[in-house]
């Protein structure tokens, strides 16, 4: 098993909970729920989640961003029109999120962006986000 089928299989342990956002703090906190809820981590696609201005993940509760997190880091292999680390790395970037990884689940992160860093070279250089990607794996316990 290669580290992106580690990582799919350890944050697949996740459940599914019965809301993903905040859904009575506002409109577009229940737009986004329902977004979420129409969906699985393994049919949202970048159409769902590619527009940094308008994500649902922007707002999801822990439960719903470990939830879908399997999801993120396939699209994060994007390439072209789907290129998606920068995002992905605004979505990670988040240290109540951080925190609430277990040792296994943040070791096989990092473990997997390390791993990004090869396996998407040429699209981290051609976006500029190779050293973003790096000085984040260095701040990761």
């Amino acid at each position: 098993m290669n580290v992106y089928e580690t990582l799919i299989e350890v944050f697949s342990r996740r459940k599914r909970p019965e809301h993903f956002t905040n859904f009575n703090h506002c409109d577009d906190c229940k737009e986004f729920d329902e977004i979420l809820r129409s969906f699985t981590r393994e049919n949202i696609t970048f159409k769902e989640l590619g527009n940094i201005a308008w994500n649902p993940i922007s707002d999801a509760t822990i439960n719903g961003f470990f939830y879908y997190f399997p999801a993120l880091s396939r699209l994060a292999l994007g390439k072209g029109s789907e290129y998606f680390i920068d995002q992905f790395l605004i979505h990670v970037d988040n240290q109540d999120r951080l925190d609430n990884m277990s040792n296994e689940e943040r070791q096989v992160f990092k473990d997997y962006l390390i791993w990004l860093q090869t396996e998407m070279k040429d699209e981290l250089d051609e976006n500029l986000d190779g050293e973003d990607l790096e000085e984040f794996i260095n701040r990761l316990k």
